[in-house]
């Protein structure tokens, strides 16, 4: 299954064929040279059917444009950020599309595929589509009635391109450790229990303590133990011919390479 309404111009190709069938019958000279009429008369009652039933249906009223809304921006964040600890890849950035490095391409594949036969239920929960019908189609769907106004001008309302991101901040990608499609799966622990009125017990308040006061450390605390001695010592001998230093490993406890500590024992 691909999407359930036609696009604009999709739609405007049935109407100009059941305008023609229209025309054709409103003059009576031409009507009466029409061979296969009843032919015609199946395929324009077929026509009206499907444009019938394959229109996006209008926006309602306001509570429908929120709910609308709010499905596609919950679309949107599932399919941009992904969940890799499930094995859902994060849709690949214009810059690796563009670039093309190792992997993008697969990427992008697998990233299509489920989004073809996955969804966003109203929970915020990713659910399998028994019917083919997933996000992305989904997605086209939503975006056909909420810029319906705008399908005839703008060739790119139902382009799933526009979503894709410039590129991928790190520091702003969710925490997928503790990310969850489950409903309230996201909520602080603070959040949880305010939720649910659950009363925490002394060991989940001891562990939140924990986590709130941990870090990671800086490069200030990583490299505090390490000593010049520690790090590898270059060879500080000298090339005859090039007058410059070695620069090779050397030896340890010394300060040339083996070929140069020989030079130096023998003179």
């Amino acid at each position: 299954m691909a999407t359930k309404y036609l696009s604009y111009k999709e739609r405007e190709v049935i109407k100009d064929s059941i305008k023609g069938v229209e025309r054709a019958l409103a003059n009576p000279d031409t009507a009466q040279a029409i061979r296969r009429k009843d032919r015609m008369m199946r395929t324009y009652q077929n026509e009206k059917k499907v444009l019938e039933t394959k229109s996006p249906p209008p926006i309602a009223d306001e509570t429908d444009r929120h709910q609308v809304a709010e499905q596609l921006a919950r679309g949107e964040q599932a399919m941009i950020a992904g969940n890799p600890t499930l094995g859902v890849d994060p849709m690949p950035t214009r810059h690796q599309m563009w670039e093309t490095p190792a992997g993008a391409i697969g990427q992008n594949t697998n990233w299509q595929q489920y989004w073809k036969s996955h969804f966003v239920d109203n929970d915020g929960t990713v659910r399998k589509s028994n019917d083919g019908y997933g996000e992305i189609f989904r997605w086209k769907d939503r975006r056909a009635r909420f810029f319906a106004e705008r399908e005839a001008d703008d060739p790119d309302v139902r382009n799933i391109e526009i979503i894709r991101p410039d590129k991928r901040d790190n520091s702003s990608l969710p925490d997928y450790r503790s990310r969850s499609w489950a409903p309230g799966g996201n909520m602080s622990h603070e959040e949880w229990n305010l939720a649910t009125g659950h009363q925490p017990t002394a060991l989940e308040a001891a562990v939140v303590a924990a986590e709130a006061t941990a870090s990671v450390p800086g490069p200030e605390k990583i490299y505090a133990g390490l000593t010049p001695d520690a790090h590898p010592r270059r060879c500080t001998g000298t090339s005859k011919t090039t007058k410059r230093q070695c620069n090779n490993m050397a030896e340890p406890d010394s300060n040339y390479c083996g070929y140069h500590e020989e030079k130096e024992d023998g003179a």
